[in-house]
C-alpha cells in the first residue's frame, strides 16, 4: 500500500475538511486495515487495539480541519495511534503498580488478623492455664 497515493482528488478532500461523510469513509476504508495492522504490533489486546483504532477515526474527523492536505492524513493518523498506544501503556503501567501496593496491603492486613487471632487464641489457653493454679499463684498472673 503506497501511503503518497492517497486515493483523493483534491475536491473530495476538500468535501472531506467539509465534513462529508462519503470521503471519510473512503479514507477509513483505505487506511483502516494499514492502522490496525501497525496498532496490533504494539498492543496484544483486542479490545485495546479496536479502542485505539476507534480514536484514531475519531480524532481524525474531529480534526480534519487541521491537516492541510490529503498527504498529511497518514502522518496524523499515525501520530493520534502513537499517542494512544503511549497513553494505554501508562494505563495499563499504573494498574499493575496499584495492584502490586493492593496485593502487598493485603498481605500485611490479613498478616495482621492473623496474629490477633493467635493472641486471642493464646490469651485464651493462658486465662485457663492461670484459673487451674491455686489461688496465691493466680495473684502473681
Amino acid at each position: 500500500m503506497d501511503l503518497n497515493a492517497v486515493p483523493l482528488s483534491l475536491d473530495e478532500f476538500n468535501r472531506f475538511k467539509l465534513g462529508d461523510e462519503k470521503v471519510f469513509k473512503k479514507i477509513f476504508d483505505f487506511y483502516r486495515p494499514l492502522m490496525h495492522q501497525k496498532v496490533r504490533r504494539v498492543c496484544p489486546s483486542y479490545l485495546d487495539v479496536e479502542e485505539i483504532m476507534q480514536e484514531i477515526f475519531v480524532q481524525l474527523f474531529l480534526k480534519r480541519n487541521s491537516i492541510p492536505t490529503a498527504e498529511a492524513i497518514f502522518p496524523f493518523l499515525f501520530l493520534v495511534a502513537k499517542r494512544m498506544a503511549i497513553t494505554l501503556f501508562r494505563k495499563e503501567l499504573s494498574r499493575q503498580k496499584y495492584q502490586v501496593s493492593q496485593l502487598a496491603e493485603w498481605d500485611e492486613l490479613s498478616n495482621e488478623l492473623e496474629r490477633q487471632i493467635a493472641h486471642k487464641d493464646l490469651d485464651k489457653i493462658l486465662r485457663s492455664i492461670v484459673s487451674n493454679l491455686p489461688p496465691q499463684q493466680q495473684l502473681v498472673f
